[in-house]
């Protein structure tokens, strides 16, 4: 179950730019960058809006500069009070095992293939895709605070790095 919230937040993290609304929370992203030169995975407007109903409505793309055979991940996710969290994944293999539907409505609202190997190109979500996050509202709570993530990624013909940072506030 814990690796399933994180594959969760993972992707999520990486497709949210603003939201508010879901039970008077509100969510900023504070900065979505790569952190190394010559990332293959580049993040282009990225957008979200959280509506009242608790609908992440989001958009954007994440562009592969180069085609990929591997995506061999580490992550790590900072949050206070919690201990710092990290772990590895195969991200190839990822669409393939998950089991939320709410993460795997992301995955297929850009378009991303199921497995590896990945073409060179923009996988882009429009405007209108959207997930309902309703049932984890009443757990908002314990996401409120200063929120940071970094995603490593071995590709075999080079590397990807993505950081990311937010905030969760109740208005």
């Amino acid at each position: 179950m814990m690796i399933e919230v994180v594959k969760l937040f993972v992707v999520v993290i990486v497709t949210v730019k603003f939201t508010e609304a879901c039970n008077g929370y509100h969510i900023k992203i504070n900065r979505i960058e790569t952190c190394i030169d010559n990332s293959i995975i580049q993040p282009k407007n990225i957008a979200v809006n959280l509506d009242k109903d608790c609908n992440i409505v989001y958009g954007g793309c994440l562009e592969f500069t180069k085609p990929v055979k591997t995506m061999m991940a580490t992550y790590e996710i900072s949050k206070a009070p919690l201990p710092l969290i990290t772990g590895d994944l195969d991200m190839c293999q990822l669409a393939g095992t998950i089991k939320m539907p709410q993460l795997l409505q992301i995955v297929n609202g850009f378009g991303f293939p199921k497995k590896c190997p990945i073409a060179a190109k923009k996988f882009c979500a429009t405007g209108n895709k959207s997930i309902s996050i309703a049932k984890f509202k009443n757990q908002l709570s314990m996401a409120a605070g200063l929120t940071e993530l970094k995603l490593n990624i071995d590709h075999d013909n080079g590397k990807s790095c993505v950081a990311v940072s937010l905030t969760v506030s109740k208005r």
